[in-house]
């Protein structure tokens, strides 16, 4: 059945600078649009894309996607695909924020685990902002993610991979608990055509639990 909602409006009072007030009314005679909803289309707009625009400030930094294995972000655009296509549409893939102010700073996932061919097996992958890098931001997040996945999911086992030259993630994966099991040689073709290896770890159930994770 068709029904009519209707919008509530609320009264408030906001102080703008004038040359700003000046520019909107000028937009909105322009577009033929009430100064009022102009500045609501603006305000709607703008709380659409703050995760677009946090998304692009960390994944445009090329040590970040030199890290993770992508192009780094060209465009608010790119981004924006990409946090619907990763995020948005990915059940178990979480956005990492800073507890006391709420900005993103990363990402961090349980994806499919290729190598393994059986359900209860997934691998984690994450990312983070080099702005952040080197606080414990992202032990804590992978700590949180495990636990979900093993008890939320589940999950008899967990893998995850990084680059040899990439210590700081070795780190993580290390005091999470993950065993090393091997090298996969030339195993990955990066966006600038380096060839790179992969270290492999992984961690059991039994593992976590025998380690209080």
């Amino acid at each position: 059945m068709f029904k009519v909602h209707k919008t509530e409006y609320v009264n408030k009072t906001f102080r703008m600078p004038r040359e700003l007030v000046q520019e909107l009314e000028s937009v909105a005679q322009q577009k033929d649009v009430s100064l009022n909803q102009l500045v609501t289309q603006c305000c709607q707009y703008a709380l659409d894309h703050l995760d677009t625009e946090a998304l692009y400030a960390y994944s445009k930094d090329e040590p970040v996607g030199r890290n993770a294995g992508w192009k780094p972000h060209e465009s608010l655009l790119e981004s924006s695909d990409i946090l619907h296509l990763v995020f948005l549409d990915q059940p178990s893939v979480w956005a990492v924020e800073r507890r006391d102010d709420r900005r993103l700073m990363g990402s961090v996932g349980l994806i499919t685990d290729s190598a393994r061919q059986y359900g209860s097996a997934r691998s984690l992958g994450y990312a983070l902002g080099v702005d952040y890098w080197g606080q414990g931001y992202m032990t804590e997040a992978v700590r949180a993610v495990l636990r979900f996945g093993f008890e939320q999911m589940a999950l008899d086992l967990i893998s995850a991979t990084c680059y040899p030259d990439n210590p700081a993630s070795r780190r993580v994966l290390e005091k999470c608990g993950f065993a090393y099991e091997g090298t996969l040689h030339r195993a990955e073709l990066l966006y600038n055509g380096e060839i790179k290896d992969h270290l492999h770890f992984y961690l059991t159930h039994e593992a976590a639990a025998q380690a209080g994770l």
